[in-house]
């Protein structure tokens, strides 16, 4: 027994869905922490020295936050 005999056709679809959303939540709780640390700008404003990154939107309205420079502290 292989342990996969009990498996639908949808159960692979439905895992990789759960994964989806579960990186989206880290993502997000990511950036918030960034904003509320003062450690991230909107994208095309100046990134001052304490701030390592910079957010921008996808085509698809995700936000990412991009490394602009490491933290001397």
């Amino acid at each position: 027994m292989t342990g996969t005999e009990d498996r639908q056709p949808g159960d692979a679809q439905a895992a990789v869905d759960s994964t989806e959303d579960q990186r989206r939540r880290v993502q997000q709780r990511f950036i918030e922490t960034l904003l509320a640390n003062g450690n991230a700008v909107p994208e095309g404003e100046q990134v001052p020295d304490e701030a390592t990154h910079e957010l921008r939107r996808e085509a698809d309205g995700t936000l990412v936050a991009e490394r602009r420079h490491f933290s001397a502290f």
